[in-house]
């Protein structure tokens, strides 16, 4: 038989404001997903530009993803508002579960505006640690009821404007001393500690998502960290145990399970898999439906080829590229459905523009631009 491309089960980075023959190799292949960074962004029409290019090549249903969470953690700037931290909707006066669904809402309008169809957040850790050097404000709380109930609203507010929501990072970033951009972090926690903190936003949030029409607008990023309880040496992202035992079969998830960047420290510096290139056959074979590969050009054509060549050689099983192909056009099922539907203004209350103004007073800085300021 022969062997299928597995491109589509990857998510690549852009080098620039414009595609280079490297980022056109690439989406060429015919790879699923496309992530863009600050690197890539500079204005509204210029963004919208670059992702109308990309999918020229790449194909219609590329999907185009983003990291934008508010606070610092935001790669779509000038010309786009400008949001307070999760951590100030999390401390915010008032009815916080209709902030999270206005932000939810705004972020959400105008990453559709440009052509994005999903967004790498929210951020579904609980802020624990006040030593963490890499989650901080960018948790809602260190109330995981807390984390849970407006990730849910923040989550509905996104697929009110038809975007795609990817909560991160299971199974949970927030208590780590390390940052995984540079090592490898290790959690000690037991279990009983894990299901009660960690743990908890990611099954509720599920358990509110149950459909499957509902978890196709969802997808979950894994966490590149080492959880004892669960295995002694292997990262939640090249581990069995956390993506195929405890996400699908405990916790139910029939969404798309997207990697973290594979070129981060956590993973690339890794030898038991060989770094990079390994981490991504090794992935898919633990449950992850899509490597993310963000920087380097060679380490993406190399993954997808190392993916294709382990399918070959019976290494990487027909039956979990099926699944995982499943899991991704259940994304573009919903992406497919939105296309031609007809989305409200999002009109700001007057208790969030209250709440932008109090958080600029604090420092925040949030600005209401509108993504045609």
């Amino acid at each position: 038989m022969p062997t299928p491309s597995l491109a589509p089960l990857f998510c690549v980075g852009a080098s620039g404001l414009q595609l280079s023959d490297d980022d056109k190799r690439v989406l060429g292949r015919g790879v699923g997903g496309l992530v863009l960074f600050s690197r890539n962004v500079d204005t509204p029409d210029q963004v919208a530009s670059l992702i109308t290019d990309a999918r020229a090549i790449a194909g219609s249903e590329l999907l185009v993803c983003v990291d934008q969470e508010g606070g610092n953690t935001v790669r779509l700037e000038r010309g786009f508002t400008r949001l307070p931290s999760m951590r100030a909707v999390g401390r915010a006066p008032g009815d916080r579960a209709a902030i999270a669904h206005e932000i939810g809402q705004c972020l959400g309008q105008e990453l559709r505006e440009v052509g994005f169809d999903m967004d790498f957040a929210p951020v579904l850790d609980v802020d624990t640690n006040p030593d963490n050097p890499v989650i901080g404000e960018r948790s809602f709380s260190a109330d995981p009821n807390e984390v849970a109930l407006l990730g849910q609203h923040l989550i509905e507010g996104l697929h009110s404007q038809g975007i795609i929501a990817c909560g991160k990072h299971f199974p949970g970033h927030g208590d780590t001393h390390q940052d995984s951009h540079h090592e490898l972090p290790r959690l000690p926690h037991r279990m009983e500690r894990m299901e009660a903190v960690e743990l908890l936003p990611f099954r509720r949030v599920l358990s509110a998502l149950a459909d499957l029409h509902r978890q196709g607008a969802l997808a979950i990023m894994t966490a590149h960290v080492i959880f004892e309880a669960i295995h002694p040496d292997l990262p939640g992202t090249l581990c069995p145990d956390v993506l195929t035992n405890l996400l699908r079969d405990q916790l139910g998830f029939r969404g798309l399970c997207i990697s973290d960047c594979m070129e981060m420290k956590a993973i690339a510096d890794g030898t038991r898999w060989d770094g990079t290139v390994g981490a991504a056959v090794a992935g898919l074979q633990a449950g992850i439906d899509m490597p993310l590969i963000c920087h380097t050009h060679a380490v993406m054509l190399n993954a997808i080829d190392a993916a294709e060549r382990a399918y070959q050689e019976g290494e990487l099983a027909e039956a979990r590229v099926r699944e995982a192909l499943a899991h991704l056009e259940s994304c573009r099922a919903f992406r497919r459905a939105q296309q031609d539907k007809s989305f409200p203004w999002f009109e700001p209350s007057a208790a969030f523009q209250s709440f932008l103004s109090e958080a600029a007073d604090a420092g925040e800085d949030p600005t209401w631009e509108g993504v045609g300021a």
